[in-house]
């Protein structure tokens, strides 16, 4: 302001610094007026130079041109290389290709072009101002096209290049075979020999080619120079379903890699045992596998692939010393013989009682007999389990019949019931009590006609021989709970009393059969004790009438008088009526009991006929 600029100049490059003195010097230009007389003064104080650079760094970018131009025309290139990249900032493209050209920096043009995609003005550039760069231009574009998985187009772009050979290598890194063949014919000549060596090695090392040979001998080779690790994976190249579909040669090359794996490369053997045995498990070759895994300590897999497999004998085998795995295996084995249906292979296996389960679950009872008649006559299934469904069957007799609510047969359940319990033996007392509870219950509580059935009916057997063979079952029951028991006390308490009912009646009929009739009236009335499980009307009847033969008329009245109440109690459905005054001194007699829910003797013509008498003795 006061026209003291030799001052400014010496205040700012004293104390301003270097920017400082520049703006000064570039003021100092301005007032001079630009210009040569302002670019004369300016050099002879050494400020010209600061002028310029401050100018151009403001974007004075004209100032600056015409400062330099006269006074200092080497800094001119200098001045349109940073107007150019001001101008490219400035997205001004074509003016800075025209800056970047004065300034004598082509190649910034075409890479501001090829920066911006601009692929043709960077062409046009190349070729007018720098033909080298041209090429690359092209193999820019072929590198962006492969990011862009455009491999055609990159392609085309080396070839226009001259590059061939990137376009080979391309195609090479590609594994793109085919056309790395197609360059190599029509460009690369020279290479065709190594191009199919390549090719020919890479197909081998990624398992997609080759034959057995191919791989046994490079693998040779490997294991010569002791590159054992490249040795096992070569061996493990090949697969199955990919160029090999023989598995005897799979198996030999996979054999390979085990074997180098066991005696040159230790750590490894473990990761390649469970690649090698996944692998023979796809080609359904279980039991090598589980092998395999079994020398490498893998227990829990190679159960697993034998299960998978199917393999149950080897399964057994390596599972036996693991309860848990044990275990494992015959639950699977069970499901995948019940999924089959397979009772025999079950069998076959020692697995009887999945078997026979199996035909329970399918209400298959004929066929279970079947199957058990036939382990029988064969002895290949332990007793106790014979037994055990022997029960069952019987257990299943009775449901059906309670569920029908029908006396199938007149007694022919309780028959095969008993039959089925003599031929294949009886179960144990402790588990089935309730069986035998009813079983004895049916037989003892039949009336009249049910018992004759079997003398019209050939086809039924004999009561009084169902009575005798049920009590040799009991008895046998009975003993043999008493001889495995550990305590003599631990049978039921009921059971003595099934079997002496049982027994009685027994007694009975084989007094009554060899006309032993003082004994079969002592039979009859001691039966009297067991009320509560035999029919009581059915007792006092058979005591009383065989007392009435024998001419024991008091006895007789009094035993017949008390079966007339009952059965009369049995139509009311009422026992209220029923004086047990005249037993009062039998104390052994349980006089009250359950009413029988059915007559013992359905004739009522008969039923009359004992009252009428009961009534004639009272006269």
């Amino acid at each position: 302001a006061n026209d003291m600029w030799d001052e400014a100049i010496k205040v700012a490059k004293r104390d301003g610094g270097t920017d400082a003195s520049k703006r000064v010097a570039y003021a100092y230009a301005l007032h001079l007026g630009g210009g040569t007389t302002a670019s004369n003064h300016l050099s002879k104080l050494n400020l010209l130079l600061p002028a310029i650079e401050f100018a151009t760094d403001s974007g004075a970018f004209e100032q600056a041109f015409d400062l330099a131009k006269d006074a200092l025309p080497q800094k001119m290139a200098d001045i349109h290389l940073k107007y150019a990249l001001f101008l490219e900032d400035e997205e001004r493209f074509s003016e800075a290709e025209e800056e970047f050209i004065k300034a004598n920096k082509p190649k910034e043009a075409i890479d501001m072009y090829i920066h911006q995609r601009s692929w043709k003005d960077a062409t046009r550039v190349a070729t007018q101002f720098d033909p080298s760069s041209v090429s690359e231009i092209y193999i820019t574009q072929a590198k962006l096209a492969i990011q862009e998985e455009d491999y055609k187009k990159a392609e085309d772009m080396f070839l226009q290049a001259g590059q061939p050979e990137l376009a080979l290598d391309m195609y090479r890194n590609l594994k793109d075979w085919d056309n790395a063949l197609n360059i190599t014919n029509i460009h690369l000549p020279h290479l065709s020999n190594d191009i199919h060596l390549a090719i020919h090695s890479a197909r081998v090392d990624e398992g997609t080619a080759g034959t057995k040979l191919d791989y046994l001998n490079k693998g040779r080779i490997l294991e010569k120079q002791q590159r054992y690790t490249e040795a096992i994976d070569v061996y493990l190249l090949p697969q199955y379903g990919t160029t090999f579909e023989n598995t005897a040669d799979l198996e030999e090359l996979w054999g390979n890699a085990v074997r180098v794996t066991k005696s040159s490369c230790k750590n490894r053997f473990v990761d390649v045992a469970k690649i090698v045995a996944s692998r023979l498990v796809e080609i359904r070759n279980y039991e090598s596998a589980a092998e395999l895994l079994h020398d490498a300590d893998k227990i829990v897999e190679a159960v697993d692939v034998l299960i998978l497999g199917q393999c149950w004998k080897k399964a057994k085998d390596i599972a036996q010393f693991r309860n848990d795995l044990a275990s494992k295996v015959e639950n699977a084995f069970r499901e995948c013989m019940i999924k089959q249906e397979d009772t025999s292979q079950l069998i076959d296996m020692g697995q009887a009682a999945m078997a026979f389960d199996m035909l329970v679950r399918r209400g298959q009872w004929d066929k279970l007999m079947t199957v058990m008649e036939s382990c029988l006559e064969n002895d290949d299934v332990p007793n106790d389990v014979l037994r055990r469904y022997s029960g069952l069957r019987v257990q299943a007799l009775f449901s059906l019949e309670r569920a029908e609510n029908d006396h199938i047969g007149e007694g022919r359940v309780e028959n095969e019931a008993i039959s089925i319990l003599l031929t294949f033996g009886p179960p144990t007392l402790s588990d089935f009590f309730d069986m035998y509870l009813e079983l004895v219950y049916r037989v003892l509580g039949r009336d009249r006609h049910e018992e004759e059935t079997g003398r019209k009916d050939s086809s039924t057997a004999d009561h009084k021989n169902i009575v005798h063979q049920l009590r040799t079952l009991l008895y046998n029951v009975g003993t043999e709970h008493r001889q495995h028991s550990t305590s003599p006390e631990s049978i039921p308490f009921d059971f003595d009393d099934l079997l002496m009912a049982v027994h009685y009646t027994s007694m009975l009929h084989l007094c009554v059969e060899h006309s032993l009739d003082d004994l079969a009236v002592k039979c009859a009335i001691t039966l009297l004790r067991y009320a509560d499980i035999v029919p009581s009307d059915k007792l006092f009847y058979t005591a009383g009438m065989l007392c009435r033969r024998l001419k024991h008329t008091n006895l007789a009245f009094l035993l017949l008088n008390r079966y007339i109440d009952l059965i009369e109690a049995i139509e009311e459905g009422n026992t209220s009526n029923i004086d047990n005054s005249d037993f009062e001194t039998a104390t052994l007699l349980p006089l009250n009991t359950k009413l029988p829910t059915k007559q013992y003797l359905e004739d009522e013509d008969a039923q009359e006929e004992i009252r009428d008498w009961v009534l004639s003795i009272c006269m």
